[in-house]
């Protein structure tokens, strides 16, 4: 019992950094459990909502989670790209820009953001999931009569614009980049061939894909940062580097027979690699209407969700901790 006009005993406090060793360890890919940690106190939230902190806990983690996907339907009955959400963040991320037009496509994502070609006006949306905001480019659309068939062939991409930005902080995937360059497929005659855009002088050089590999070839980051090719040989994934010297090597072969939920042998088996996270070195792999994902660095195969159909899809990967709602 307490005498009167004595006070309670209190707990041991936690320094900052005893505070910091368990909430650096909360998991990106499921950020509803910052908002619930940033609710307990008030010390635990001015933590969770500091530059300094936010920072360093997307260091800890090396790269941002991928909190759902972009796929085109291509359905005349649905003609926009539905947002598939993998994690429940907290607010929820919108589902598509408050825009209107009659039909858009996506083209690209990266750092946050999405790319939009819009027909019915003609024109470019830059859209961010997390705040809402979008951007229309140009700020007037362009009216066409009669306008462009809504799938064409071109692509896009969306970059960050911030000099020397690892896009750790970025606020709120057709093309690859890798280094000072994006990598675009272009399919003619039944092939699929390698364009490569010099983001410094603006050169545009065609490349051949490794030989003997499948037309449906993805891009993605290879070994050192450089271009690479991923695609599914029988129930192997086989990843390859361009080296400048030697041109295309096979670099790794990954058996999926075990790892992904699919029947092998049957004749609705359809194995192919549909999407790629730049910055997490994640590969999508579509069997059967079920995505699974391949971790590069550990080799981890995950289910990750179930699609109607094995259309290409763009990850969406940020981190998204308090504050990030907000816009910039």
């Amino acid at each position: 019992m307490e005498a009167p006009g004595e006070k309670a005993a209190q707990g041991p406090v936690l320094t900052e950094a005893v505070t910091g060793e368990v909430l650096f360890r909360l998991p990106p890919d499921q950020p509803a459990c910052l908002f619930r940690a940033a609710a307990v106190c008030q010390a635990w939230r001015a933590f969770l909502t500091s530059p300094d902190n936010v920072r360093t806990y997307r260091g800890f983690h090396t790269a941002p989670p991928v909190l759902g996907f972009l796929q085109n339907t291509g359905r005349s009955d649905e003609p926009f790209p539905r947002f598939v959400t993998t994690a429940a963040p907290s607010p929820p991320l919108h589902h598509h820009p408050e825009f209107d037009c009659e039909f858009w496509l996506a083209l690209d994502c990266r750092h946050g953001r999405v790319l939009f070609h819009t027909n019915f006006p003609l024109g470019l949306i830059v859209w961010s999931p997390v705040t809402g905001d979008y951007q229309v480019l140009p700020e007037e659309p362009i009216q066409l009569d009669p306008p462009d068939p809504p799938y064409s062939d071109f692509a896009g991409a969306v970059l960050c614009a911030v000099d020397g930005c690892d896009h750790l902080d970025c606020p709120p995937q057709g093309p690859l980049l890798a280094g000072d360059a994006l990598y675009f497929t272009l399919d003619l005659l039944n092939n699929r061939t390698v364009l490569r855009y010099d983001l410094g002088g603006g050169a545009l050089t065609v490349m051949d894909p490794p030989p003997l590999v499948r037309r449906d070839t993805f891009l993605v980051t290879g070994e050192g940062g450089g271009l690479g090719v991923a695609a599914v040989e029988g129930y192997s994934l086989r990843l390859w580097s361009w080296e400048a010297a030697a041109g295309w090597a096979l670099r790794r072969v990954i058996d999926l027979e075990m790892s992904i939920p699919f029947t092998i042998g049957a004749p609705i088996t359809q194995l192919k690699v549909i999407g790629f996270a730049e910055m997490s070195g994640t590969i999508f792999v579509s069997a059967n209407g079920i995505i699974s994902s391949v971790q590069l660095r550990s080799g981890r195969v995950s289910k990750f969700s179930r699609t109607p159909n094995s259309y290409t899809i763009f990850p969406f990967e940020i981190f998204y901790t308090l504050g990030t709602q907000q816009g910039p």
